[in-house]
């Protein structure tokens, strides 16, 4: 039974029924961030439940620690929340874009529990004091795409500081040095027997003695002869000889000699002649006259510009919520008319396809540039 007709079935009278819906809040679903514990320099787990009395199709809200000592590492869905798909984005500034979306019929039924989990690690920086997450910009819808009044509740993440570790130090011991103690070891020498060595014995040999034999020797002798020796000698003669002498005479010997001799040549000369020369004639250009009549200026004419189109902006108001995308993912299955989000149209092909949801769903996650 919805939260407000269990609420109203508790009414006994018409008046007090009316006093309760006056001062109750109609959320149809609370969105919460529960407390955890993690420490400095670790990873830790968030999750985030829901507590809805309607089916849910689509949530998306704005997460931000204080102080930053948190990043975003992964998101995934439970449970609660398998069906349905979902996209994290960490801005510059530390917050976190969080869209949970059915990409189909698909929803998260009623009730409570966790329906995402955040994975994050600790920054070392952190000193131990607690980080709040908080929620903002809460939007959930239904399961016919309408959204329902919601309302989110922070948490916080307890951080501890890591333990100190020993650190084991070596200790010196005193070694005493190694002591040399002689030991008298006995060893047995071999001694070599005595060897007896054969000598040689004096042996007598007969010698030969000289004998004295007489023979007869002849030797012969030079004798010298005197020979008489004839020798020619040359005579030197001096003898007259007659020798030709070359006696070199001149000789006068006509030559012939060029004389270049320069005469003078009249050449006629071109008389003037009488013919008339063409003489050149002015023409008159006529310049134009200064009126005093006032010439208009044209007037200058304002060239209209396209504002830019953010894709998956079906309302156009510069964003893309889960209401926007809720609309393309009716008109890719067939449940609405693609007039109803032209802008969703991204590659221009004249369908939504998924393509185009993805896309809207990035532009809703870093907003509309």
């Amino acid at each position: 039974m919805p939260h407000g007709v269990r609420e109203t079935a508790r009414c006994a009278t018409v008046g007090v029924c009316l006093a309760w819906l006056l001062t109750a809040p109609a959320w149809a679903a609370t969105l919460a961030v529960e407390d955890t514990t993690g420490v400095a320099g670790s990873p830790v787990i968030v999750r985030i439940t829901l507590d809805n009395d309607v089916e849910v199709r689509a949530v998306q809200f704005v997460l931000t620690d204080m102080p930053n000592h948190l990043a975003l590492v992964a998101a995934r869905t439970t449970v609660r929340s398998v069906a349905l798909q979902v996209d994290a984005e960490e801005a510059t500034d530390g917050s976190i874009e969080v869209v949970l979306l059915s990409l189909g019929s698909n929803t998260i039924a009623a009730g409570d529990g966790a329906v995402l989990e955040l994975d994050f690690q600790i920054l070392t920086e952190a000193t131990g004091e607690p980080i709040l997450l908080t929620p903002t910009d809460l939007r959930v819808a239904n399961a016919a795409g309408m959204a329902e009044a919601s309302t989110a509740v922070g948490g916080t993440v307890m951080v501890e500081l890591p333990a100190p570790t020993d650190t084991p130090t070596s200790t010196p011991t005193d070694t005493p040095p190694p002591t040399v103690t002689p030991t008298e070891t006995a060893t047995s020498t071999p001694t070599v027997p005595p060897t007896i060595t054969p000598t040689q014995s004096p042996s007598s040999t007969p010698t030969t003695s000289p004998t004295l034999t007489a023979s007869r020797t002849i030797t012969p002798t030079s004798t010298h002869t005197a020979t008489p020796t004839f020798s020619l000698t040359p005579t030197r003669t001096n003898t007259p000889t007659a020798t030709p002498s070359l006696t070199l005479t001149a000789t006068a010997s006509p030559t012939s000699t060029m004389t270049f001799t320069s005469t003078a040549t009249s050449t006629p000369t071109a008389r003037p002649s009488d013919t008339p020369t063409s003489v050149p004639t002015v023409t008159e250009t006529p310049t134009a006259t200064p009126s005093d009549t006032p010439s208009v200026a044209p007037e200058p004419t304002s060239t209209p510009t396209e504002a830019p189109t953010c894709d998956g902006d079906c309302n156009e108001d510069n964003m893309v919520a889960v209401d926007d995308l809720l609309t393309l993912v009716n008109i890719a299955n067939g449940l609405a008319p693609a007039s109803e989000c032209p802008a969703g149209d991204a590659d221009g092909d004249g369908q939504i396809s998924i393509d185009d949801i993805l896309i809207a769903v990035n532009n809703a996650l870093l907003g509309c540039t």
